[in-house]
């Protein structure tokens, strides 16, 4: 008897190992990975080199925040579903005579120094490719939208713009789920030819950011 009891003992303990295995890897399926992580960025001087925005000699500053997750693999390259939000968008006239003759001729008001916005990219995809045992490899293009206090580019404007970019960098894990990371992305403006001005503004922006993994119900 004492025999049999042991033999059926060590025959289920495996199979309760597998079983609670079984549940942890059933748990992991139910909840998905995202990097997310905050970001600070800028750009000098617009350019206005007829390609796409011709609005001339402003600067850009962002705020940003950013969450991102694996949809495929390929080798040893990810590629991320990414969504931005951006809490404060500055653009700042560092003075544009060009512009303003525009503005001047069609008697229009002048728009102040600064023009403050918020935004939302939804649309964004990143694929990531390791370099070096720390060190990673991005590229990555999203567009979306900006939601201006008042009239942009001028008062024959919207307030409501499109935005699309594209660029890259490199990220360095700095612990086991964390990340700083170098960015630069070309990033354009637009208001689609949905209102009578529609000139669109560029810019080279720069930015650094800090991204943390994170694991959330599917």
């Amino acid at each position: 008897m004492g025999a049999g009891l042991l033999g059926v003992a060590v025959m289920t303990v495996p199979r309760l190992r597998a079983q609670d295995t079984s549940a942890v890897r059933t748990a992991e399926m139910q909840r998905s990975m995202w990097q997310v992580g905050a970001f600070v960025g800028g750009a000098r001087n617009s350019p206005n080199d007829g390609l796409l925005g011709t609005i001339p000699n402003r600067d850009l500053f962002l705020v940003g925040l950013q969450a991102g997750t694996p949809i495929l693999r390929l080798g040893p390259v990810r590629v991320n579903y990414i969504a931005q939000v951006i809490p404060l968008f500055v653009i700042i006239d560092g003075g544009a005579p060009a512009y303003d003759a525009y503005l001047d001729a069609g008697r229009l008001a002048r728009l102040p120094k600064r023009s403050y916005a918020v935004g939302f990219s939804p649309f964004g995809v990143e694929a990531v490719a390791p370099l070096w045992r720390r060190v990673a490899v991005f590229a990555a293009s999203s567009g979306g939208g900006l939601f201006f206090t008042r009239q942009f580019p001028d008062v024959t404007g919207r307030r409501t713009n499109f935005t699309l970019e594209a660029g890259g960098g490199v990220r360095v894990r700095i612990g086991a789920t964390h990340w700083a990371q170098l960015g630069y992305k070309y990033h354009h403006i637009s208001n689609a030819g949905t209102a009578f001005a529609n000139p669109g503004l560029d810019g080279n922006i720069f930015y650094a950011g800090y991204q943390w993994a994170v694991r959330l119900p599917r």
